[in-house]
């Protein structure tokens, strides 16, 4: 008896084994790119920009500049820059304005990670307000020898309607 239920357990799998599988195609519309409003250039290499976001308070004014059209973000330049400091060249070998108070600059993307704390040791910022909302000119270069770079000019999104 017990033979018999093994044969039959093996014909049963065998028989499953070979039952042909049907494959179903589906057609997917492939997504609209969605045309990049920037650029930045990191050693060189430029990327392109899908998110420009502004945030205000009553000392700051802050950026966030991101290659994806909508979060999470993975690479991204963050700016930072005290309201009191709008129009002026920042010169980041002139350590009279001061990393964190003054201005910040981060970089994050899936090869690089530029902290706040780990400040441009060379180049400018100067962030103003214009006609079209705000003119951001980054020319930055790490101790390691890596320069970012950003030019804008025109409108950013508010973020939580700031």
């Amino acid at each position: 008896m017990r033979g018999l239920m093994t044969m039959a357990g093996v014909a049963l799998a065998l028989l499953c084994a070979c039952t042909r599988i049907q494959t179903e195609y589906i057609d997917v519309e492939k997504e609209v790119p969605v045309e990049p409003v920037a650029s930045y250039s990191f050693e060189g290499r430029s990327y392109s920009v899908h998110t420009l976001v502004c945030s205000e308070n009553d000392d700051y004014v802050e950026f966030l500049i991101a290659r994806e059209p909508e979060a999470p973000f993975t690479s991204f330049v963050v700016l930072s820059v005290m309201k009191e400091h709008l129009g002026k060249a920042i010169d980041f070998s002139d350590y009279t304005y001061i990393n964190r108070v003054d201005y910040m600059v981060i970089f994050e993307d899936v090869d690089h990670f530029y902290p706040s704390e780990y400040a441009p040791r060379q180049g400018t910022m100067t962030i103003k307000k214009s006609g079209k909302g705000y003119s951001l000119e980054l020319d930055a270069r790490y101790m390691d020898g890596k320069a970012l770079s950003f030019s804008y000019d025109g409108e950013f999104a508010r973020f939580f309607g700031n």
